[in-house]
């Protein structure tokens, strides 16, 4: 191949038709185009996020805390916008958590619910060492569980039975494993119901998937200003968008039949309602049926608020409103709890800050100062290694002529002043670096490089106060 390759991408702001008159014949011979469709990048990764946190009713799988959660977002929205780096944070995160923590292999028993655990049971329970049930019983949640008396039903003998016995406290394990990775399942319905209901709001501002995640993760979005501002305008919707929110959330599978059929039955009554009503149905909170009263009391002016008169149809519809808020609440109550209250939430739900943030969000500043103020360590040479100090002390980090032109000059840099006199740090590096040998032109040229080196790491700049001087913009450790 004589030639490269290369792929052109450009937006048009007009129609094909009338950018294919504004080219000559002998251009659109030459080209070829494909018309696509663009996915927006928010878009897309709202998806993978979505299928990262839902799972089968058969997977027990790992689910990301909200810290670590609330991490990748930020640094999706603020830094990068791949999906790829995503799914990369990802596959590291799942990484650190079953290298790291022996107890990821309880997550194998998740088959146990659905195989004959006469079987199954057995074999499991020998491949976990002794040392991991010790570990198991130190885990904070299990202590504070014990603490607690979140054992009551086994009795004192079945407590105990759970701190001396292996096998009990395996079986045990499999048990409440099997219930948190329930209530974990019944947190991504109640957030795809609350999506799903602001998604029918056209009002309320989008707010995405991920965001309710990492506040349901961390316990928060029960009692969250999200939470609030929708019961508040639920409460005040018309008979219309109460009905694409039932359309909806009827759609849906709730993996709950009593939840189906209420949700099926609601929808009904309220077509039947507005199929009697030339009108959309106002509830009792709506602001249209409420008005303002002035009354003046001993000079003083007081403002009340006075409900209008309704008619059956918007009575009824209100009942049939208040049934389906009180039937939201109940359901936000009972699924939104905090996951790290759950017993051996350890196991199932990572939220380490470490090592993650060091992978993903280094701190290139601190290694850039290292490897200049200690080339040593980067280059691993005989020549650049510190002087061994005096008897009682560390080694000595001292100028040599073996370190490169940049590492020198910022080891000079360090005991300058906010202001340093570039002929004053020339004469200083030619001390050092030049020998009776070295020409002196090409000694200025490696000090002209490391200067222009340390201005590119944003450390100097040009001073506007002495022309000969560079001002001083970094110091180290800072």
């Amino acid at each position: 191949m004589d030639r490269i390759p290369f792929v052109l991408l450009f937006g048009i702001a007009t129609s094909v038709e009338s950018f294919q008159e504004r080219l000559t014949g002998a251009t659109i011979k030459r080209l070829h185009g494909e018309k696509f469709d663009v996915i927006q990048a928010d878009e897309l990764f709202e998806q993978v996020f979505k299928s990262t946190i839902e799972c089968g009713d058969d997977e027990w799988v790992l689910r990301i805390g909200s810290t670590l959660a609330g991490r990748l977002l930020d640094r999706q929205k603020d830094h990068i916008l791949s999906v790829e780096a995503f799914i990369d944070a990802l596959k590291y995160a799942y990484m650190s958590h079953f290298f790291a923590n022996p107890l990821s292999i309880l997550l194998r028993t998740a088959h146990l619910e659905q195989q004959d655990a006469s079987k199954q049971e057995e074999p499991y329970f020998k491949d976990i060492p002794k040392d991991h049930f010790e570990a198991l019983r130190n885990l904070p949640s299990f202590r504070r569980h014990i603490e607690e008396g979140a054992f009551g039903e086994y009795g004192d003998e079945s407590l105990l039975e759970l701190l001396d016995d292996d096998s009990a406290l395996f079986t045990y394990a499999q048990k409440k494993m099997h219930n948190a990775q329930y209530q974990m399942k019944e947190i991504i319905r109640g957030i795809d119901i609350l999506f799903a209901i602001r998604s029918c709001m056209p009002k309320l501002p989008h707010v995405p998937r991920s965001a309710l995640y990492v506040k349901a993760a961390a316990g928060e979005l029960r009692d969250s200003p999200l939470f609030r501002e929708l019961m508040l305008s639920l409460r005040r919707i018309p008979s219309d968008v109460l009905e694409r929110v039932l359309s909806t959330l009827h759609k849906m599978d709730f993996k709950h039949e009593d939840l189906s059929v209420y949700m099926g039955r609601l929808h009904a009554r309220l077509v039947a309602m507005m199929e009697r009503s030339q009108h959309p149905l106002r509830s009792e909170h709506n602001l249209r049926n409420e008005t303002l009263r002035t009354t003046v009391v001993a000079q003083k002016v007081e403002l009340s608020v006075q409900k209008g008169a309704l008619s059956k149809e918007d009575r009824e519809y209100s009942l049939l409103l208040d049934d389906f808020l009180d039937r939201m609440k109940r359901r936000i109550g009972d699924v939104f709890i905090d996951p790290r209250n759950l017993f051996l939430h350890e196991v199932f739900l990572y939220d380490l800050k470490s090592p993650h943030g060091e992978v993903f969000t280094p701190r290139p500043r601190f290694a850039i100062e290292r490897a200049l103020s200690s080339p040593h360590d980067y280059l691993g040479c005989s020549c650049c290694a510190p002087a061994r100090g005096r008897k009682g002390e560390g080694d000595e980090q001292a100028l040599s002529v073996t370190q490169p032109p940049t590492a020198i000059l910022y080891q000079l840099y360090l005991e300058s002043g906010p202001l340093i006199n570039v002929s004053d740090l020339w004469s200083a590096f030619n001390a050092i670096v030049s020998s009776a040998d070295d020409d002196e032109a090409f000694v200025m040229a490696m000090f002209q490089r490391g200067l222009a080196e340390l201005k590119y790491l944003g450390m100097i700049k040009a001073s506007r106060k002495k022309t000969d001087h560079v001002a001083k913009l970094a110091w180290k450790g800072l």
